[in-house]
């Protein structure tokens, strides 16, 4: 067994001891801080991966492409059904041969392993641990791709190697934000190269990428960037850190911000999943939203999530006035069988008027009349060299 192979296993088996012992409440021994220093690349560097539509064959082509030198742990979240069973860890072992999981909450990150948000869950990092919390959506998803790609820029500051690919909307957008402002390094799939472009071309809007890349250079890209980030991070105070500040990195996913955390302003707009207040951050170039539950939006997720709360709206207006129709018929009856003509054509005219107003709301259903609930907005170009492409 080579050196380094011997080093590799060493870690690995005290990490695999550690990660039982947290589990079970024992205390670990005070040498984490030596495991930190003989293997810097574990504990101070990792790799993010983002998407969401279309991003999955794109993953597996990625980490099937990485060499079995490379170390640095990855962390992946995509968009999927909240009762889905995620075959993905397997798929992406068997593709790539590097050893992948789906996330468990206190996983310490081990070297050349593969981290796949659980569905249903937001995956965040602090302190090179893992932690899974089901808080509240972020830009309508859970797992989202902002909490991982803004705690992880809290905690690996510059070595951070973060990448962006397929998907619908903006998710990830404030996330490569977060990366860029504490120093890490970004790689967007070209939208052209992409199966859905909205994802990464969106980001691109509000975020300056180091590279802008086909799927089949984002595997080296990766690498050299890896090689030259290492490196400490100097923690300083930002805007960042108090959303995410380190008592609060779990708990303002998993229980909201409060008011005390809050940034930005409040704005008149409200939550499209629990009707509070949205607060209005200027965050760059990008404007983004968030409510003191925790529900988090880019302004194109906004969008979405109130086209959503509008549907659900008609539903319920339409249900109140089929309802409203079925009893004022019944009424009628009664009234025809008793002979009460007044009365009879008063719920006749109240039915005639009730129906016009319910079938104008169907064929807003049926139809979205208004492009209303578009949430697939057309594919974009955009060109590569208005990013930087050079390290």
């Amino acid at each position: 067994m080579s050196n380094q192979h011997f080093v590799i296993h060493s870690v690995r088996v005290r990490i695999q001891l550690r990660n039982a012992l947290c589990r079970t409440g024992i205390a670990w021994p005070d040498f984490g801080s030596l495991l930190n220093r003989t293997f810097l690349m574990t504990s101070d560097q990792v790799v993010l991966i983002g998407g969401s539509a279309g991003a999955i064959p794109s993953i597996l082509e990625i980490c099937r492409n990485l060499p079995k030198s490379f170390t640095v742990p990855i962390c992946i979240v995509i968009h999927m059904h909240p009762d889905s069973k995620s075959a993905l860890p397997m798929l992406l072992e068997s593709a790539s041969g590097i050893s992948s999981k789906h996330a468990e909450d206190q996983d310490i990150l081990e070297p050349r392993t593969i981290y796949v948000a659980p569905p249903d869950r937001h995956m965040l990092l602090e302190g090179g641990r893992i932690f899974i919390h089901r808080g509240a959506h972020e830009n309508r998803s859970r797992p989202a791709i902002d909490p991982l790609f803004r705690s992880a820029a809290l905690t690996y500051g510059t070595n951070v190697v973060a990448v962006l690919l397929s998907g619908y909307l903006d998710d990830g957008a404030a996330g490569l934000l977060a990366v860029k402002r504490e120093g890490g390094r970004i790689i967007v799939q070209d939208p052209n190269d992409t199966i859905y472009g909205d994802m990464p071309a969106n980001a691109l809007e509000v975020v300056r990428a180091d590279f802008v890349l086909p799927l089949q250079d984002i595997p080296r890209a990766i690498v050299q960037m890896a090689e030259r980030i290492q490196g400490i991070k100097s923690p300083r105070p930002s805007a960042l850190e108090v959303e995410n500040a380190e008592e609060n990195v779990r708990t303002n996913v998993a229980n909201g911000d409060g008011v005390e955390y809050m940034q930005g302003k409040p704005s008149t707009f409200s939550c499209p999943q629990c009707s509070g207040s949205l607060w209005e951050i200027q965050d760059g170039q990008m404007i983004r939203y968030r409510c003191h539950e925790g529900h988090a939006y880019a302004p194109k997720s906004l969008i979405a999530g109130q086209n959503d709360a509008l549907e659900n709206a008609l539903w319920t207006a339409l249900r109140a006035l089929d309802d409203k129709i079925a009893l004022q018929q019944r009424l009628l009856r009664r009234a025809e069988q008793l002979d009460q003509h007044l009365a009879a054509r008063k719920y006749m005219d109240t039915i005639e008027h009730t129906d016009v107003h319910a079938h104008y709301i169907r064929q807003i259903l049926k139809t979205g009349s208004g492009n209303l609930f578009e949430s697939q907005p057309a594919k974009k170009t955009v060109d590569p060299n208005e990013a930087v492409t050079t390290m």
